[in-house]
């Protein structure tokens, strides 16, 4: 902004956010200027002009003589005036000239935008920050190093509920009082089995979208986990109480209760032979038992401070997989016959609560609370693919009988499919009016159920998906139609045997 000559009578506008009192007149002026140490600058009867350079420059006009008085900011520096008109100039960074008049002028300046300074008649005052050499610091870029560098994953848009396709469920199964924690289709294609905070295990027509016999109940404790045996005829469950029960799924009695956790048991698996069970609680432990005798196999693992989110067997049953969360992240592989340790997976950045294991044996995926899915090669123990799957936590993963696909369910209301050859995703997510707790596919692969928080089992019609995926078929020969291996939180549903 340009300033007036002296003698103008014009007042200049004057944008600036400090205050600035008015009026004095024919007065010495005085010029104090306090950038870090003060500078008192002294002048007699003159039209002085200060140029400081902070910001953007100013134009100060001068009349006649102009000596120059250059000042570098250091300690307070006393500058003695005569009867001449000098200039002040100060270097700091940008300037800001000042105008020379015959009045008091206090100018208080602490680096920041430029300030338009007015002329005539005006007593300034300014207060603009410098910047220190810590905010100057803190300004620089801080470049990630090695060990900060983040996973790649294959992103996908996450839909709203606007952009949901309205796909609606093919059979709801309405009873639960409380959430559907898990769901497994039995083995005769026709029923369903849940289980629920509510303390039941409830059978369920397809066709008829009810409740067949009485609930299954032993106790008042949420059941938060189920698994079928290979043979269709017992299902295991997890319990809040931390007890392990067998099932007859026919009579609904309980066969056997298996102790040995302190806390909640959120996951449980068959081994396909269907000798053994290993389950997981928020205790921290794992333990195998012996189905037959309802004996604990080897000593339980323990690791103090964590829980057991998921367990997995592999195929063959050499080995089983578990997910810890609380002071680490990781997924750790054993030896089933020995419980040693074959391999830690590390990577994730973000809780692992569901793991599933293909039917031949070569991939292991995981599901985890940042929304991500991550497939492993189970050679190598390293990771294939990390897809940006949900917009929050991953709670189950199941895999289709023929293995082409998978699904997963996700906190934030849907459940999805995914080719597990390349990680696409197929068709619209499956829309829910709650949080979304389990997955299981039906023997023949084109029906899928799941538990929601909103106490209701649904079952999804997957042939308009097969068609747009290009598969014709998800099941395969009778036998490969019921190797589906996974085991979710807090659901489970787990392989029947290959003969």
């Amino acid at each position: 902004m340009s300033l007036p000559a002296s003698g103008a009578e014009q007042t200049p506008k004057i944008e600036v956010s400090p205050s600035i009192s008015l009026p004095a007149a024919e007065t010495k002026p005085t010029l104090q200027m306090k950038i870090s140490p003060s500078v008192p600058v002294p002048v007699a009867e003159t039209k002085p002009t200060l140029q400081t350079k902070i910001s953007p420059s100013i134009p100060v006009p001068v009349a006649e003589t102009k000596p120059t008085l250059q000042t570098k900011i250091s300690p307070s520096i006393p500058v003695p005036a005569a009867e001449t008109k000098p200039t002040l100039q100060t270097k700091i960074s940008p300037s800001i000239p000042v105008p020379a008049t015959e009045t008091e002028l206090a100018l208080q300046t602490k680096i920041s935008p430029s300030i338009p300074v007015p002329a005539a008649e005006t007593k300034l005052t300014s207060q603009i920050p410098l910047p220190s050499a810590q905010a100057e610091r803190e300004s620089k870029i801080s470049l990630p190093s090695a060990s900060m560098e983040p996973r790649s994953k294959i992103s996908y848009p996450y839909a709203s509920a606007e952009d949901v396709s309205q796909i609606m469920p093919r059979g709801n199964f309405v009873g639960h009082s409380g959430v559907v924690w898990a769901v497994v289709h039995l083995l005769d294609g026709h029923r369903i089995l849940t289980c629920s905070g509510d303390g039941s295990l409830r059978v369920w027509n397809l066709e008829s979208e009810k409740q067949i016999g009485d609930d299954l109940r032993d106790g008042e404790s949420a059941v938060w986990t189920i698994a079928l045996s290979p043979d269709g005829t017992q299902v295991v469950s997890g319990s809040l109480d931390g007890i392990v029960r067998l099932w007859n799924i026919e009579t609904g009695e309980v066969i056997a209760k298996w102790t040995g956790h302190t806390k909640e048991v959120p996951s449980v698996c068959w081994s396909r032979d269907g000798r053994r069970v290993v389950s997981g609680s928020n205790d921290g432990t794992v333990i195998q038992w012996n189905v037959k005798s309802g004996a604990s196999i080897l000593k339980p693992i323990e690791a103090e401070r964590t829980r057991v989110n998921a367990v997995v067997y592999s195929p063959d049953n050499t080995m089983f997989a578990t997910a810890r969360s609380g002071r680490f992240i990781m997924i750790e592989i054993r030896d089933a016959n020995t419980s040693k340790l074959v391999a830690t997976l590390r990577g994730q950045t973000s809780f692992v609560q569901c793991l599933a294991w293909t039917a031949d044996g070569k991939t292991l995926i995981s599901g985890s609370d940042d929304g991500s899915i991550t497939t492993w090669s189970t050679t190598s123990w390293r990771e294939i693919l990390v897809l940006d799957a949900h917009m929050t936590n991953v709670s189950a993963i199941a895999i289709s009988p023929n293995g082409q696909i998978f699904a997963s369910a996700s906190s934030d209301r849907t459940a999805r499919l995914w080719s597990l050859d390349n990680g696409q995703p197929i068709g619209s997510p499956l829309k829910h009016e709650n949080i979304v707790t389990c997955v299981s596919f039906s023997a023949d692969g084109k029906l899928l159920a799941t538990g929601c928080y909103d106490h209701n089992a649904y079952t999804w019609d997957l042939s308009a998906f097969i068609s747009e995926a290009g598969l014709s078929d998800l099941s395969s020969d009778p036998i490969v139609s019921r190797k589906v291996f996974f085991c979710n939180f807090p659901g489970t549903e787990c392989p029947p045997p290959a003969g």
